[in-house]
C-alpha cells in the first residue's frame, strides 16, 4: 500500500497497481542509489494526494522506470532535487501541477506525458531528454535548463511553449505542433536541427544570440516563422505561411546574422528582414510585403519572386548594402532603395517582369543618393531602370548598342 518510504539503497519493484492516500506522497525516495521498477503497474493518485514519486533532498543515482503515474494532486514525479538520475519509459498523465520534474544531469527517455497541469517535462542543466511524447499540458511541453539536449521528441497542444531550452541547448529531430506560444524557444549559443514547428500560436522557432538553426521547418505559425538572435545563422530551412515575417530578429531585423539556402514563402509580412547580415542562395516567393529587407547587409545570389502588393519589392534596401547576382521576378519593384537610402552597391543583378526593375527613388523629401549601380540586366519590366540622378550608374545598353559598347560597368536591357 501507499505511501511507501525508501530509506535504503537498492532495487525495488511493484507486483500490482497501488493507490495513493490524501495528503501523502506515493513513493518517497529518501536515499541515494535507488532503482524503482514499476513493472508496468500504475501509481494512482486520489483527490488531495501529493506527488506520485517524490525525491526528498539532494539525492543522486536514482532510477524510476516502466510504469504509469497518474491522477496525483501535485506532480507525477517530483524529482527536481535528484541529480545524475534516470526516468525511463514512464506514462505520466492527469497530474494537477506538472508531469515529470528532474534535476541536473538527468536522463529522461521514452516517456509519454499527457494532460498534466503545469510543465510536462522539466529538467535541470546538463540533461538529456529523448524519444518522449508530450501533449496537452497547461504550461510548457518540455522546459530544460542550460546545456540540455532534446532529441526526437514530439510536443503537441500545450498551453505555452512546446520546447524551451536554456543557454547552450541542442534541439534535434523534434516536432512541435499547435502549442499556445512558441514552438521551439532556445537560449543563447544553442543549436536547432532537423526540427518542424507548425501551427504554434506565436513564433515557430526562436533562438538566442550566437545560435544555429539547420534544416528545419517553420510552417503556419501565428507570428514570425524563424526568429534569430544577434550573431546567429539559419541554413537549409523552409519557412512558409507564417502570420508574420518569415525570418527576422527578436522583434527587429536580424542583426549580424547569416541566412543561407532557405526557402521563404507566403508569409504575411516580409520574407527575410536583416541588418548587418548576409543572405545567400535563398528562394523567396510571394510574401505579403518585401521579399528581402536589408540594411548594411550583403544580399547575394537569391531569387525573389512574386511580391506584388503596393510598394513591395523583391529586395528592399534601407541603405549601405551590397546587392549582387540576385534574380528578382514579377514583383512590384525588383530592387528598391527606400526613402533616403544611401551607399548601396547594386551589381550583376537580373530583374525580370517587375513593374519597375531597379528603382532608386528621388524627389524633394525622398532622395536615394550615392548608390553604385553597375552590370545589372533588365528584361520585360514596365520600366527597367528608374534611378534618381545623384547616383553613380553605368550606362544603360540595349541590344542595338551592345556590339559597340565597351564600358565594363554598363547595365543592360534585353
Amino acid at each position: 500500500n501507499l505511501p511507501v518510504t525508501l530509506n535504503t539503497s537498492g532495487s525495488y519493484y511493484l507486483t500490482t497497481n497501488l493507490t495513493g492516500a490524501s495528503g501523502e506522497q506515493g513513493i518517497l525516495i529518501n536515499q541515494h542509489n535507488i532503482t524503482v521498477d514499476l513493472m508496468g503497474f500504475e501509481l494512482r493518485g486520489v483527490p488531495g494526494s501529493a506527488s506520485g514519486v517524490f525525491v526528498s533532498g539532494s539525492l543522486s543515482n536514482l532510477c524510476v522506470r516502466n510504469g504509469v503515474i497518474s491522477g496525483w494532486n501535485s506532480r507525477g514525479v517530483s524529482g527536481s532535487s535528484a541529480r545524475n538520475s534516470q526516468w525511463l519509459d514512464l506514462r505520466v498523465s492527469g497530474n494537477s501541477f506538472g508531469g515529470l520534474e528532474a534535476g541536473a544531469n538527468s536522463l529522461v527517455r521514452g516517456c509519454s506525458v499527457a494532460a498534466n497541469g503545469g510543465t510536462g517535462i522539466l529538467v535541470g542543466n546538463l540533461s538529456l531528454v529523448e524519444s518522449c511524447i508530450v501533449q496537452g499540458q497547461l504550461g510548457d511541453g518540455i522546459n530544460a535548463g542550460d546545456a540540455v539536449r532534446v532529441a526526437t521528441c514530439n510536443v503537441y497542444g500545450c498551453g505555452q511553449n512546446g520546447i524551451v531550452t536554456g543557454r547552450g541547448g541542442v534541439v534535434v529531430s523534434s516536432i512541435t505542433v499547435s502549442n499556445g506560444a512558441n514552438g521551439v524557444l532556445a537560449g543563447d549559443e544553442s543549436a536547432v536541427a532537423d526540427c518542424a514547428a507548425r501551427q504554434n500560436l506565436s513564433v515557430g522557432i526562436a533562438v538566442g544570440q550566437d545560435s544555429q538553426v539547420r534544416n528545419s521547418l517553420a510552417l503556419t505559425n501565428g507570428s514570425t516563422g524563424l526568429e534569430l538572435g544577434d550573431g546567429s545563422s539559419a541554413r537549409g530551412c523552409t519557412v512558409r505561411q507564417n502570420l508574420g515575417t518569415g525570418i527576422r530578429g527578436n522583434f527587429n531585423p536580424a542583426q549580424r546574422c547569416e541566412v543561407n539556402y532557405c526557402v521563404v514563402s507566403q508569409n504575411s509580412a516580409r520574407g527575410i528582414d536583416v541588418e548587418s547580415s548576409r543572405v545567400t542562395g535563398c528562394l523567396v516567393v510571394s510574401n505579403a510585403t518585401d521579399g528581402i529587407s536589408c540594411r548594411r547587409s550583403t544580399i547575394l545570389e537569391n531569387q525573389c519572386v512574386g511580391h506584388t502588393t503596393t510598394f513591395a519589392a523583391g529586395i528592399m534596401s534601407l541603405g549601405q548594402s551590397v546587392i549582387q547576382k540576385n534574380v528578382c521576378e514579377q514583383n512590384t519593384y525588383g530592387i528598391y532603395t527606400f526613402l533616403n537610402s544611401l551607399g548601396n552597391h547594386l551589381e550583376g543583378n537580373t530583374v525580370i517582369e517587375n513593374t519597375i526593375g531597379i528603382y532608386i527613388t528621388g524627389g524633394v523629401l525622398n532622395q536615394s543618393r550615392n548608390n553604385l549601380v553597375i552590370r545589372n540586366a533588365a528584361r520585360g519590366n514596365g520600366t527597367d531602370y528608374d534611378i534618381y540622378s545623384d547616383n553613380t550608374v553605368g550606362p544603360i545598353v540595349t541590344k542595338a548598342s551592345i556590339a559597340t559598347n565597351s564600358n565594363p560597368h554598363a547595365n543592360y536591357q534585353f
